[in-house]
């Protein structure tokens, strides 16, 4: 990530259009530092929508269905 605060955040250039492996390392660490899983689902919150739709574009870019 980059930037400074919450609703600054945004996800690195090199990371959208890094290999599969980096992104889903990526969105793993992500998913753990800040998400929430359970039987049914993964959920990540947060207070940004462009970062809402990056994080979407790398889970859809990887076969990950999202909502």
């Amino acid at each position: 990530m980059i930037g400074f605060g919450a609703k600054n955040k945004r996800i690195a250039e090199e990371i959208l259009h890094a290999p599969k492996h980096i992104q889903l390392g990526f969105l793993k660490g992500w998913i753990d530092g800040d998400g929430h899983r359970n039987n049914i689902r993964t959920t990540i919150s947060m207070a940004n929508e462009e970062l809402a739709y990056q994080g979407q574009f790398l889970l859809t870019r990887n076969g990950i269905p999202s909502v």
